[in-house]
């Protein structure tokens, strides 16, 4: 995976070691590692997006069809059809595209962007990454392992902490 994170990284701005760091970090719980470009949870868990105007899903399958996937776990049809367009790819038309590189990560790059989540890896706070998880994620949902995960990458990268 490494070139096509390389290149979304460099497309989207992600482009300072605190970014990079911070956007690694986030990845890697979204994907458990980088392991599961999508989402786990057996074999009815996409009953909970079925009909959920929210999320763009008013068409019965809809749910199953745009589950999570990629790097950031692009979910629904809105946000499909959306980021699609942004990046011209026919998500909507082969959304397991978004669960395969380069998509995946052009996908990851382009949500960081749009969210402006490169503002908060440069504050290079612990305050900083908590905000920045709660604008990714709509909350702290595994904030201690995106922490943990951000701290080893920062450790491997020679990123010393903020003041030292």
């Amino acid at each position: 995976y490494y070139d096509a994170i390389r290149d979304a990284c460099a497309e989207f701005g992600i482009d300072t070691p605190l970014r990079v760091a911070a956007f690694l970090g986030q990845v890697g719980h979204e994907t458990m590692g980088l392991q599961f470009l999508e989402e786990l949870g057996g074999t009815t868990w996409w009953v909970r997006y079925e009909g959920r105007r929210d999320l763009g899903n008013t068409t019965q399958g809809d749910g199953i069809k745009y589950h999570g996937r990629g790097l950031v776990q692009l979910t629904g049809k809105a946000n499909y059809v959306e980021f699609g367009r942004r990046l011209g790819l026919d998500l909507v038309g082969d959304p397991d595209q978004a669960g395969r590189m380069p998509a995946a990560a052009r996908i990851g790059g382009a949500f960081w962007s749009m969210r402006g989540l490169s503002a908060f890896a440069d504050l290079d706070s612990e305050d900083g990454f908590r905000r920045m998880t709660q604008k990714l994620n709509g909350g702290v949902n595994g904030l201690a392992d995106r922490h943990a995960r951000w701290k080893a990458i920062r450790k491997i990268m020679g990123i010393d902490p903020k003041g030292k």
